[in-house]
């Protein structure tokens, strides 16, 4: 479920997302909520952690920014760059949703591997996200 149009500007108020237009901001979440639901409709095994469905869901809500709105967001997020010692849990999701929602678009966007990335997610084989016991 998400909120209609018009109440979705005060969800963004005092967040990274306060960056982006209006119409941006909705879009990309109506994009996090369809990704939730495809993923969870083609999965052949459960993730494993909060995480493990969060990170598509932030990742592709990410790449469906224009460009400019992406790097407005991004800037707004100290630290989102350096994603080759980032480790994906449910720590770091609960503590700053808006950094890993910013690396796992960068991980998501480098070297070309995004498509793989969710195909392991589908498969509940996934190395960079950590299970927390």
């Amino acid at each position: 479920m998400i909120t209609r149009y018009e109440n979705a500007a005060t969800l963004a108020i005092d967040t990274p997302y306060g960056r982006l237009s209006h119409r941006d901001f909705y879009m990309s979440m109506v994009v996090h909520e369809i990704t939730h639901a495809v993923m969870h409709q083609n999965e052949r095994r459960h993730g494993t952690s909060h995480s493990a469905l969060e990170y598509p869901a932030y990742a592709l809500q990410l790449a469906s920014l224009s460009p400019k709105a992406r790097d407005s967001l991004l800037s707004a997020i100290p630290g989102a760059e350096n994603i080759d010692s980032f480790l994906f849990n449910d720590i770091v999701l609960s503590f700053d949703p808006f950094l890993f929602a910013a690396r796992a678009y960068a991980h998501f966007a480098a070297r070309g591997n995004g498509c793989s990335r969710l195909t392991s997610l589908l498969d509940g084989d996934v190395d960079f996200i950590a299970t927390l016991p």
